[in-house]
């Protein structure tokens, strides 16, 4: 997002600054993964990314294996 919301640029603080809101609380992580990839894309007005799907335009990042314990929640 920007440096607003975290102290760096890091996509992880990132997620975790929105977890941190009182309205994140209760966000599951893959519902935090689609804020951070389909509604992001979204919001700029990309359709072409934000997905993994037929058509659209392949950027990928490497998630941890335990999603859900580096943003420090719980499934």
């Amino acid at each position: 997002d920007s440096l607003a919301s975290n102290h760096d640029l890091d996509l992880w603080n990132e997620a975790r600054a929105l977890r941190d809101l009182p309205a994140g609380h209760d966000l599951p992580p893959a519902a935090l993964l689609r804020l951070l990839t389909v509604c992001g894309a979204t919001a700029l007005g990309r359709g072409d990314i934000g997905v993994m799907a037929p058509g659209r335009r392949a950027r990928l990042a490497l998630l941890p294996q335990d999603f859900s314990q580096a943003l420090g929640t719980t499934p």
